[in-house]
């Protein structure tokens, strides 16, 4: 790993108690040398530095262990510590090495330390079983070799340096990573929850109810799904625009989160539907009720005093399914059900609106094939000048005749037409055709006639 020498820290503390030392120390460190050459080939083989950038040592002294910690104290307060210090083992009458070690690991654990010592207080053992021996620490013999110490100062000194920027790009690394947890939690959270309103969306919904279930077998209780469909909403965005609409669904899901309990949960399921998962309940029409309250106040948007409705649907396990997607289908089925019956009311989820909706479902199916195999045909109901007897119009009423079947009333289909949203095709499939018969006519000769044609 290349290292610029630019940056490496050369800060080293002498600490004896003898001046000469001290001297000695800056000759050798300080000082232009015999073997610096040799070292700073060796440095360069090392540590990938160009010797003519290679930075002089920096030496500062303490005479006893007390005043070398506060020097590395200050050191640090000015954020540019040392990186290696040379401590005498005897330094009478204060600290000897070993507690000046102590002590200066306390504050600067990062220090690179030379043990300066004959080995005539502690045994080798006994100063590794005090000071837990590491990487950090050398003993240096005495007497000494002058390319010894250069070799050691040199060594320490970048080891310290290629600490820290380990550390640092450690450092880098977690807060990378960490940024990008908090961008994979809001990715997570866009999945999951809804961006205006805040409720969790669908996508929890299942998850959390497949929990619900498998709690109330456990305990055998019962819980129940509200499905929720404010009724006719999309006026009031066509009215007065998405930012109103947008408005008002902030307010319902804050008047529906009000509404339940802390055990309860509440989600956005579509542009204007919401679900509901109640947890252990045994009535739970009480709260279908006082949801429809809590919606069908009074709200103040924009200037506007509106008031809107909906139309709820209840399943509960385990009477009506013990499968969360089931239970979601049957109250989304009793929530049309109510829907058709009229606005501001609820139903519990039967067999017979299933088979209901699976009919309409059908005739859904069977409304888009019947436009594609052109079995549709238009009546003309004519329209007379009660003075002179005349045609003077005609009004276009469209039927359906299907080969298997037979005749189907507009009563039956028109609302499936409405309800899935076919009716604009089929619409435009009647105006093409009485614009079509209305020419015809034309050609033949006839008088011109007023084409009507109702418009869902």
């Amino acid at each position: 790993m290349n290292i610029d020498a630019g940056r490496a820290n050369r800060r080293i503390l002498i600490v004896d108690d003898t001046a000469s030392i001290h001297e000695d120390f800056r000759k050798i460190l300080c000082a232009e040398a015999q073997g610096e050459k040799s070292l700073d080939s060796l440095e360069e083989t090392l540590f990938g530095t160009a010797a003519p950038v290679r930075q002089a040592f920096v030496l500062d002294s303490a005479y006893q262990g007390e005043e070398a910690l506060e020097l590395v104290n200050k050191a640090l307060a000015q954020q540019s510590p040392y990186a290696m210090v040379f401590i005498d083992m005897r330094m009478p009458p204060g600290w000897d090495g070993l507690q000046t070690i102590e002590e200066l690991w306390n504050v600067d654990p990062n220090l690179q330390i030379a043990l300066c010592t004959a080995y005539s207080d502690y045994s080798f053992e006994a100063i590794e079983a005090r000071l837990k021996y590491n990487d950090q620490l050398l003993i240096l013999k005495k007497p000494f070799d002058h390319l010894e110490i250069r070799q050691m100062a040199s060594a320490l000194t970048w080891k310290w340096q290629l600490a820290q920027d380990v550390a640092l790009k450690v450092i880098d690394l977690e807060r990378t990573i960490e940024e990008r947890v908090q961008e994979l939690l809001k990715v997570s959270h866009l999945l999951q929850y809804d961006a205006l309103t805040d409720l969790p969306n669908s996508t929890l919904l299942g998850d959390r109810l497949s929990q619900a279930i498998a709690l109330g077998r456990r305990h055998e209780t019962q819980l129940a799904v509200i499905f929720i469909g404010l009724d006719r909403f999309k006026r009031v965005n066509s009215a007065l625009g998405y930012p109103v609409g947008d408005e008002v669904l902030q307010q319902v899901s804050h008047s529906l989160m009000e509404a339940v309990r802390e055990s309860d949960s509440v989600f956005r399921y579509g542009s204007d539907q919401f679900v509901i998962l109640l947890n252990d309940i045994q009535q739970p029409q009480h709260i279908a009720q006082k949801l429809l309250n809590a919606i069908s106040v009074t709200r103040h948007v924009a200037g506007h005093d509106l008031s809107v409705t909906a139309s709820l649907g209840i399943s509960t396990y385990p009477n009506d399914s013990g499968s969360a997607v089931e239970l979601i289908k049957h109250a989304e089925t009793a929530m049309h059900n109510s829907k058709e019956q009229g606005p501001n009311d609820f139903r519990f989820y039967t067999e017979d609106m299933n088979l209901h909706a699976q009919h309409q479902q059908g005739l859904e199916s069977a409304i888009r094939q019947a436009l594609e195999r052109d079995e549709f045909v238009l009546h003309y109901q004519p329209k007379l000048d009660l003075k002179s007897g005349r045609i003077v119009g005609a009004e276009a009423l469209i039927r359906w005749f299907q080969p298997r079947s037979g005749w189907v009333g507009p009563a039956e289909f028109i609302p499936v037409a409405e309800d899935s949203g076919l009716i604009v095709p089929l619409t435009q499939w009647v105006l093409r055709r009485a614009c079509e018969q209305a020419q015809a006519w034309s050609e033949m000769g006839l008088p011109p006639l007023c084409m009507s044609v109702n418009i869902s």
